[in-house]
């Protein structure tokens, strides 16, 4: 959206001396959505005097050169569909110091490796149910509060329009209708 009066000075105030030479990489996946958006952070930064270079790959050189320590890059535009709706799919995929170690092959691109957090996601991954999800949300509000190892851009939502003849009709919590408990009238 656009920025509120006087925020980009602002912006440009809290860049001042932290933009490491004023240059970035940012990996993007390349589909003309992000390509787009990629387009959009470029613009962006460059109000703050970050001059930033796009470098687009398919999903497989994408995962390789993310999954491999020291790869020369400070951004990665990507996007994950959740498969299975539960938080530790996300936070310790993504963010466990486990998936930061390995020569090649790492899903934690962010390369975020805190044993305290650590220790945190694997206690929040032996609970159950709403105490499992508590457990998680809050760990997630504390990581992205005081570390910020990634920024999510945006939420998918979809809308499913179905006739007045679809009876039994159930959502999955992912693929967003459950497709064997649909009948029709």
């Amino acid at each position: 959206g656009p920025l509120v009066a006087g925020s980009l000075a602002r912006l440009r105030e809290l860049a001042a001396g932290n933009t490491r030479g004023g240059k970035a990489v940012l990996y993007v996946f390349r589909i003309p959505a992000l390509l787009d958006r990629a387009q959009v952070i470029v613009r962006n930064l460059r109000e703050i005097g970050l001059e930033v270079t796009v470098e687009p790959f398919s999903p497989g050189v994408l995962d390789a050169k993310t999954g491999t320590p020291g790869e020369p890059y400070d951004m990665l535009l990507t996007r994950y569909h959740v498969d299975y709706p539960d938080p530790a799919n996300l936070m310790l995929r993504f963010l466990s110091g486990a998936n930061a170690r390995k020569p090649s092959g790492n899903t934690n691109a962010a390369y975020f490796d805190n044993p305290a957090y650590d220790r945190r996601m694997a206690a929040a991954n032996r609970l159950f149910g709403s105490a499992r999800l508590r457990a998680f949300s809050k760990l997630e509000a504390d990581i992205m509060r005081n570390q910020a190892p990634w920024a999510p851009m945006f939420e998918g939502s979809s809308w499913l329009l179905v006739s007045k003849r679809v009876g039994c009709f159930r959502l999955h919590p992912v693929y967003i209708l459950n497709y064997p408990a649909v009948c029709l009238k």
